[in-house]
């Protein structure tokens, strides 16, 4: 088990670099466009997140509609990126789609902790990090396995019952992930809410 894994990381290394360094420089990326950030955007910025965080402070939303988004977030995620596995030229829009996760992400973060200060790192530490302890890993394989599967059609490796059998475990693995990523939506839905109504009454 041990040799396989090795072995597994050393064949694909080269697509572990691509896939974290896509999602690294789309974090940073983000982080930066806050920087550059108009003013009039930032006002409108503001006042969404403000309006936003009242919203959750105050409201109690139905169960069955966060269901609904935390499991249509995570589908939509991993889907996306299993179709472009399946495609030849995939590869490439694999890589944009990792960097956009990233550049959400850092922006994100960046805007909170730039406009609320402490409570900022606060409201990132509780309403950022959590979902995204399932979502960006699960993220981060799915981008591996869509990129591999990719790069494989391209240089025509399976045919037969051998691309059968590979297709098979490709859509497994990526099932898998899609579970891992509908539970940090869920961790999303339910824990977040609460925990930053919480600290907004701090």
């Amino acid at each position: 088990m041990e040799e396989a894994l090795v072995r597994h990381l050393e064949e694909n290394f080269g697509m572990y670099m691509l896939v974290g360094l896509s999602l690294l420089v789309g974090t940073v990326v983000g982080a930066g466009a806050v920087l550059v950030m108009g003013q009039g955007q930032e006002l409108k910025l503001i006042a969404y997140v403000d309006n936003l965080l009242s919203q959750i402070a105050t409201a109690i939303p139905a169960p069955g509609s966060l269901l609904y988004q935390a499991t249509w977030q995570g589908l939509k995620e991993i889907g996306f990126l299993y179709f472009l596995g399946l495609t030849v030229i995939g590869a490439p829009f694999v890589l944009v789609t990792i960097f956009s996760k990233g550049f959400i992400l850092g922006f994100t973060v960046a805007f909170l902790v730039q406009e609320k200060a402490l409570a900022g790192v606060i409201l990132a530490l509780v309403s950022v990090l959590p979902p995204n302890l399932l979502r960006l890993p699960a993220l981060f394989w799915s981008g591996i396995l869509s990129l591999s599967f990719s790069l494989g059609l391209w240089k025509g490796r399976a045919s037969g019952s051998s691309f059968a059998r590979q297709l098979i475990a490709y859509s497994l693995a990526m099932v898998a992930l899609a579970i891992m990523s509908t539970l940090g939506g869920l961790v999303e839905a339910y824990l977040i809410p609460p925990v930053i109504r919480v600290v907004l009454n701090l």
